[in-house]
């Protein structure tokens, strides 16, 4: 089992010209990577990457372009690593993305929910979304073809493919530093947690168990979870979709200006609570496979005199949000330069953003915002009254020292 990991982790891969030319040694790779035998599953799935092949205009022509598979989540919203394969589906070849949606990576699969389950394991700071393409037959030619189409179309490799270091990162077990013999488990222990850690706090409800062969070597790799996991995921999404079905809450669309494109998103108003001067909403906002939770307050003035509804103004504060890519979610202590983001007034989005949240007013509602300012508290000094330092005559006498003994 040991010499299959090595052998698996050594692709080559474009690690140099050694032992084969390039073009044999990446269909070794993929094909020793693909025919894998079952006994081997309980790993974790080793994700091949190759160097550059050259491939025809004409076939390039036909593989489906990277910009047009769509983006979703290695952790769908149920807190699973349950990606959508097709029956029948014999290999993959997947790209991974950052938080930012950045390309890290473009590797190779035959179990496209396993190596999804691996990179996270290895990089949860990196491996947030995915692409792919699934395909029912096994074809090295194709598969190679398809990746290398992918580099072009991306000007260049991404750092997890280009640069060594971040293709051990993504290909090999995570090494957890030790020197010695000795210090190895205790070191690859102490890397175990800090990694499942990371994992949890990404929302991710899967156990992630570490592979104790490797931990004996000071490496960390998570074994894979077994049909029972699949089962459960599986389970949750589909009560997740009868319970959504059924709530009756009310669930809008919009959209919002995102990198100078108009994206939609979605807001599930969960509560609703009607005050003296408004409303105060609970709502899940979902764009971009991310669901995050808000709390809004709106006052009348904001819908009212614009004959709105009072969703359409938090719409557009939700749709400002997103254009303006704040985080989506805060915990613990803000910093004064720290939009409250998920407990925030209407006049408060309006008092930060004057000018941007105008905008996402107008595009929103089809409404001009009559501007707030002279509607928001300010304790700003109007008046000169009470005692001046400049003018010792109108400070009392605490102030001067007359009455204290001279002092």
């Amino acid at each position: 089992l040991k010499q299959h990991h090595e052998q698996a982790s050594a692709c080559s891969l474009g690690l140099g010209a050694r032992c084969v030319p390039q073009q044999q040694q990446q269909e070794q790779a993929v094909q020793g990577f693909m025919q894998r035998q079952p006994r081997y599953r309980i790993r974790s799935s080793t994700v091949c990457a190759a160097a550059a092949v050259e491939s025809s205009p004409a076939a390039a022509a036909a593989l489906p372009k990277l910009s047009d598979l769509p983006l979703q989540a290695i952790i769908n919203p149920q807190g699973f690593v349950s990606p959508d394969v097709v029956p029948g589906t014999s290999a993959a070849v997947f790209s991974v993305y950052d938080e930012q949606q950045k390309l890290q990576y473009i590797g190779f699969s035959k179990d496209l929910r396993a190596s999804l389950r691996t990179v996270l394991g290895r990089r949860p700071d990196k491996a947030f979304y995915f692409k792919a393409v699934q395909m029912p037959v096994l074809d090295q030619e194709h598969m190679l073809a398809l990746r290398q189409a992918w580099f072009d179309e991306c000007g260049a490799p991404p750092s997890g493919n280009k640069l060594a270091l971040e293709r051990k990162a993504w290909q090999s077990a995570v090494d957890a530093g030790a020197i010695s013999a000795r210090a190895k488990p205790a070191a690859a222990a102490d890397k175990a947690r800090e990694l499942q850690a990371a994992i949890k706090a990404r929302g991710c409800v899967e156990e992630f168990t570490p592979d104790p062969d490797l931990m004996a070597e000071g490496q960390v790799d998570f074994l894979q979870s077994g049909d029972a996991v699949e089962q459960q995921a599986a389970a949750a999404a589909s009560k997740a979709a009868t319970v959504a079905a059924n709530n009756g809450r009310p669930v809008r669309t919009a959209t919002a200006v995102v990198d100078g494109q108009a994206k939609q998103f979605s807001v599930e108003y969960t509560g609703r609570y009607p005050t003296k001067g408004g409303f105060f909403m609970d709502v899940k906002l979902s764009f971009d496979h991310m669901d995050t939770k808000h709390r809004v307050i709106i006052g009348k003035s904001y819908y009212e005199p614009y004959g709105l509804l009072p969703e359409q103004p938090i719409e557009a504060a939700l749709a400002l949000i997103l254009h303006l890519k704040m985080p989506r979610h805060r915990d613990g202590m803000l910093g004064t330069a720290d939009f409250p983001v998920n407990y925030f007034t209407i006049s408060e989005m309006e008092q930060w953003f004057p000018d941007d949240f105008g905008a996402s007013f107008l595009h929103t509602t089809g409404k001009e915002l009559v501007d707030g300012q002279d509607f928001f508290w300010r304790m700003n000094k109007i008046h000169d009254y009470g005692g001046k330092l400049e003018d010792p005559t109108t400070l009392g006498s605490a102030m001067t020292g007359s009455g204290m003994g001279g002092y």
